[in-house]
């Protein structure tokens, strides 16, 4: 009997946690960029992609949007090798944590 009670408590605990924001750990090489006012967008051939288990960002997002480097140039970036944490949060903009 207390197993079940610790266990309807954690369920509840999980079903009522709210996601600010959401992430996942990525790897992968950059195949497009385009300069903007707020830094750098670029697009990623992802190879490496795994979602948090509580708040995903889904592999579909990323496909379907560009990665922000805040405040950064486009110079040199093409071809490059990108890894970290994918962040899409309140800002609704996908960035490097």
């Amino acid at each position: 009997m207390k197993t079940l009670f610790t266990l309807s408590i954690l369920m509840f605990a999980l079903s009522s946690f709210a996601c600010e924001q959401y992430e996942a750990q990525f790897g992968g090489t950059v195949n497009e960029v385009t300069q903007t006012a707020d830094g750098c967008m670029i697009d990623v051939d992802l190879e490496v992609f795994n979602e948090h288990f509580f708040c995903p960002l889904l592999k579909e997002d990323v496909h379907n949007n560009k990665i922000l480097l805040s405040g950064e140039s486009c110079d040199g970036k093409m071809g490059m090798r990108v890894g970290g944490i994918l962040v899409y949060g309140q800002n609704q903009v996908i960035e490097i944590e």
